[in-house]
């Protein structure tokens, strides 16, 4: 299967957005290190998975699927719209991450801690609905913020460079 080159910018949006979702993601990087002294490495290879590989791997999918339209300028013809755009994408990165670590951390609580309480039915929602709640609260909070500005910065880059990625296609 050969891909057309139309394909091969999209897939470069998606690696653009992939990288730029590293700077946000650096600030988590620097507490897994120095979390991860002393851990087993079934905890390192879940929290690599976690904090490195699956939030690039949804800005990828989600770069080419909303950002690859910074690249035609019959849907993006500024670099407003472009700011704009690239800022959407890294939003929607950081709450579905935020939403897939929160419905993770709403799991693990409602399974471990089993305060005494309404039933254990009600509280298991209750555990459930605090750290999905509690998780996208701090991660949109501490990271998400930054991941947009990124986000729209890579945006407003990509509609700079265009030029550029329609000669490399042809």
């Amino acid at each position: 299967m050969s891909s057309s080159p139309q394909d091969k910018p999209s897939l470069l949006v998606g690696i653009w957005f992939a990288a730029a979702s590293c700077i946000p993601l650096s600030l988590v990087w620097i507490e897994f290190v120095f979390g991860a002294l002393g851990k087993p490495w079934h905890a390192l290879l879940g929290r690599v998975l976690g904090l490195c590989v699956l939030p690039i791997l949804i800005a990828f999918v989600i770069g080419l699927w909303f950002g690859s339209d910074i690249l035609e300028p019959d849907r993006v013809g500024t670099s407003g719209r472009a700011i704009l755009r690239g800022g959407l994408v890294a939003m929607s990165s950081t709450l579905v991450y935020s939403l897939i670590l929160g419905l993770f951390a709403g799991i693990w609580m409602s399974i471990s801690e089993r305060p005494p309480g309404n039933g254990p039915i009600l509280d298991a929602l209750q555990l459930f609905l605090v750290g999905l709640a509690g998780t996208l609260v701090l991660s949109l909070f501490t990271v998400g913020w930054i991941a947009v500005i990124v986000g729209a910065i890579a945006g407003w880059l990509l509609y700079k460079l265009r030029p550029h990625f329609h000669k490399g296609a042809t």
